[in-house]
């Protein structure tokens, strides 16, 4: 056989075998803080013809148990803290009760819900303001609480967040000030109470974390949802 064809078959079976070796290592890699997983499909796209997409979330800890504590990469839709104007906390909250019914049902299907496990999630008091948490709550999917964000995220740019399509139709407010690869950034909710018990804190177009809230009802913020997973069925 001719020398150079030779040569050229071992180049390519050299280049087969290190690509493999590297996809093994790649599928056997462990999960680390900030890598992204995807788990559950949600629309993003805003084309509903085309059904939902994959949902990408951000490893915010690897727990002891070898699960995972998952954020929303993206504002995956819009929708107010409460939907009357009333004192509430994040047990008694609408948004709660929407997470943990429409949308869990929504965005994972029969085996994926096995694998979220029901958390229980402490609603402290506003710091600032000592506006009460109210009780704490078990949840399979929740909100970072202010104590929360800036714990996962120790900048502010690390708490920006930019909305899927269809979260910009449902009404999610962006600013043209800051951007995340060329999308505005939009404000999105946290769990926690503002100065009163009729707002809700929130996180900022630029990271910045507004501890005195807004009026719970209002319709235009961001919503990330906080699970946690077991990375294998």
């Amino acid at each position: 056989m001719n020398r150079k064809i030779i040569v050229a078959i071992s180049y390519v079976l050299s280049f087969v075998f290190l690509m493999s070796v590297s996809l093994c290592e790649a599928k056997n890699a462990e999960p680390a803080v900030g890598d992204i997983f995807v788990f559950g499909r949600y629309e993003q796209d805003n084309n509903i013809a085309n059904g939902p997409e994959p949902i990408e979330w951000i490893i915010l800890e690897v727990k002891t148990n070898d699960t995972l504590l998952l954020i929303s990469k993206y504002a995956l839709d819009a929708q107010p803290y409460n939907t009357e104007y009333t004192d509430v906390t994040w047990e008694t909250c609408t948004l709660r009760e929407w997470l943990n019914d429409i949308f869990y049902t929504k965005a994972f299907d029969t085996e994926e819900q096995a694998r979220i496990l029901t958390t229980k999630v402490i609603n402290e008091n506003n710091s600032h303001y000592d506006t009460e948490g109210g009780n704490d709550t078990e949840d399979k999917v929740w909100l970072l609480s202010i104590a929360d964000a800036l714990a996962y995220f120790k900048y502010y740019d690390e708490r920006m967040c930019a909305p899927t399509k269809y979260a910009i139709a449902q009404g999610v407010h962006q600013t043209e000030n800051y951007k995340i690869d060329s999308i505005n950034t939009c404000w999105w909710w946290t769990r926690s109470p503002g100065w009163t018990s009729l707002h809700a804190a929130r996180i900022e177009f630029d990271g910045s974390i507004i501890v005195n809230g807004n009026f719970v009802d209002a319709t235009d913020r961001g919503i990330r949802p906080v699970i946690v997973v077991q990375p294998n069925s």
